[in-house]
């Protein structure tokens, strides 16, 4: 014990003399850092924030360190770096990822990319390219002091360039330039124009940035993943030669609440990517202004409020119909709490919907008025059905602000709400067509029940949250459906997004039994997003039965048993492995 104590103090000394004296010699040599270690590198702060010269990640920490406690730059930064740690990658339930980069690839000076969005200021969908680490970006966007943490503030930041790319697919350099005038704010192209522009591009292509000025004609769909709408917009506030908006953010880019956050008549300019999108299944074309565009500026003289009083029109009958005027008159002549006993029939055009047709309620509730205005004269069309006086189901045509309707049925007055009666009215006539087929006729039966006992199943109607795992669940007549991964970690799931679909990865599974009956066929109908069929490219087995892929459509005939295992055989990963299916539809032997 005495000699180790001996040995410590001497220790001591020599340490004490070496450092005392620093023109001595190290007699022991250079003392390195343990084996496989090396010295942090330190690197300088160099740019100055700019596309042309942007900070590096030494340079983005020392700015964001200027921000106080819960403050965001009112300034976009262009700052560059190393993927040294993800977070979580890109996801579609997300749209965005979150990840560190910094100067060396190393997790020494990291800074935090926080929700981060894809290249082009764009949400991420299925089949983009996913980060990794070592690869190297450009970053754009704001920045924000979270209670401490240094990152990128939320949705405000997206991937400008990718290793070489600065979209996806591309082949890297500066995104192109445009050679054409496509308008500025101050001096919008009219729609006309656009829709010229866009019909001398190639298929698939794009030109941005443009500047475009019309009147909203039609407001499609609101998009609450994204807080987008889609809705379209010509020289004259109708129909014709109208332009697509697709997925479009409101002014100076702020998210949508709702789909009744835009009105028909109000006059825009709209400032995104002018697309000749050609759909890859179908040869469909639309000509568009892509995704993530923004309103810069708007108008709502022209919209909300400028219904003038119109005169009551029509007798009620199906050959004369009630005009808005004249069914908001004979709805008033009904005293408080009473409906009436005969059905009657009107015409409008949708001003506003309260929500859209649902496979859970098999109904809609909107408001039509005879010029498509709100603020003005409007009568509520509440919880109706479909073609043909049946619920909706999926696969239906849906209702959208500025659809000429059509509508037959009861009316009342509810506590001073003079509206249809619930479930007691139907559309009979929507932009003119009286069905919900191409072939005409009566629309297919509603619920759950589709022919002579057959079952028609929305993935929506399974009564599952978003994310959630199938399992095994009993259908409305008796039949189980029994999900499982067969061997994948990730087993059948249900997404909420869109109009609802089950996702089936690679090797998953899903059994049908039909007990004492015995099953003819089973169509799967898949989801179609973004120009992405979810098929699993046709890669699908059945334990019996004969397949036909068309397009959305999976099916298997010839089967005759009570049971059928359907399989995912398709390999690898990604979105053309997927089957998200939207319906099932179940044909049981006569």
């Amino acid at each position: 014990m005495k000699r180790l104590a001996n040995y410590l103090i001497a220790m001591a000394l020599m340490a004490f003399t070496f450092t005392s004296c620093e023109d001595v010699p190290n007699p022991f040599g250079q003392i390195l850092p343990p084996s496989g270690e090396e010295e942090a590198e330190v690197v300088d702060p160099a740019g100055s924030g700019t596309l042309a010269d942007p900070f590096n990640v030494a340079a983005i920490q020392q700015e964001a360190a200027k921000l106080g406690s819960g403050e965001t730059s009112t300034t976009d930064y262009y700052f560059e770096g190393i993927i040294s740690n993800i977070k979580y990658s890109f996801s579609t339930d997300y749209g965005t990822a979150t990840f560190y980069i910094s100067d060396t690839g190393t997790t020494e000076g990291q800074f935090y990319i926080y929700s981060c969005l894809f290249l082009g200021n764009k949400s991420w969908t299925d089949g983009n390219t996913q980060i990794k680490e070592g690869d190297k970006v450009i970053i754009c966007g704001k920045l924000t002091n979270y209670n401490g943490t240094l990152e990128t503030a939320s949705k405000k930041a997206y991937i400008y360039k990718l290793n070489d790319k600065t979209e996806d697919g591309g082949s890297g350099g500066d995104t192109p330039t445009p050679t054409g005038d496509y308008g500025t704010k101050e001096a919008p192209l009219t729609v006309a124009k656009a829709l010229e522009i866009i019909n001398g591009l190639e298929d698939n292509g794009t030109v941005s940035p443009a500047f475009v000025k019309g009147k909203i004609s039609k407001i499609q769909s609101f998009n609450d993943m994204y807080k987008s709408i889609t809705y379209y917009i010509s020289d004259d506030g109708t129909d014709n030669n109208a332009l697509q908006v697709y997925s479009g953010k409101g002014l100076d880019g702020a998210d949508f609440a709702a789909q009744t956050d835009l009105e028909t008549g109000w006059t825009v300019v709209v400032t995104g990517e002018l697309k000749k999108y050609v759909n890859a299944n179908t040869g469909a074309v639309t000509l568009e202004i892509n995704q993530s565009s923004q309103i810069v500026s708007l108008d709502k003289t022209s919209g909300s409020g400028s219904d003038t009083p119109t005169e009551a029109k029509g007798s009620g009958t199906e050959s004369d119909p009630y005009n808005v005027a004249a069914i908001v008159q004979e709805a008033g002549k009904l005293e408080q709490g009473k409906t009436s006993e005969k059905d009657v029939y009107f015409k409008g055009k949708i001003c506003s919907i309260k929500y859209t047709f649902s496979a859970q309620y098999g109904t809609a509730t909107f408001n039509v008025s005879d010029n498509g205005a709100t603020g003005g004269t409007e009568f509520t069309c509440y919880s109706v059905y479909t073609f043909g006086n049946k619920p909706w189901v999926e696969g239906n045509t849906q209702v959208a602000v500025g659809d000429d309707v059509v509508i037959c049925g009861k009316i009342t007055n509810y506590n001073g709400t003079l509206e249809t009666a619930s479930k007691k009215a139907y559309i009979v006539s929507l932009n003119g067509k009286n069905d919900n087929t191409s072939g005409g006729g009566d629309a297919q039966g509603g619920g759950d029940s589709q022919g002579s006992g057959d079952l028609t199943v929305a993935a929506s109607s399974l009564g599952l949250e978003n994310g959630v795992e199938v399992g095994t669940k009993t259908l409305s007549d008796g039949t189980t459906l029994a999900c499982d991964g067969g061997g994948n970690s990730n087993a059948p799931k249900y997404y909420s997004a869109g109009s609802g679909t089950v996702r089936m990865y690679p090797s998953n599974t899903m059994t049908l039994n039909a007990g004492s009956k015995k099953i003819a066929s089973v169509e799967i109908v898949c989801n179609e997003y973004n120009g992405t069929l979810y098929n699993a490219s046709g890669n699908v087995t059945a334990t019996s039965g004969t397949k036909a892929v068309d397009g959305a459509s999976v099916k298997f005939t010839g089967i005759n048993s009570s049971t059928v295992t359907i399989t995912n055989v398709a390999e690898g990963s990604g979105a053309t492995t997927q089957i998200r299916w939207e319906t099932l539809k179940i044909t049981y032997a006569k």
